[in-house]
């Protein structure tokens, strides 16, 4: 991991392994499942 600013702004660098890419990439998935069907729920406007 390596963190430093672009800008002003602060920023996060990773090397994931393997395991690690898998891992995040079902997390990021199951986020936006989540996202989608409160999107449904609420009529699709988002609110």
């Amino acid at each position: 991991m390596r963190k430093g600013y672009v800008g002003n702004r602060p920023r996060t660098w990773v090397n994931l392994c393997d395991g690690g890419r898998a891992a995040w990439e079902a997390h990021a998935a199951a986020l936006q499942r989540i996202v989608e069907e409160s999107r449904r729920t609420a009529g699709g406007d988002g609110v």
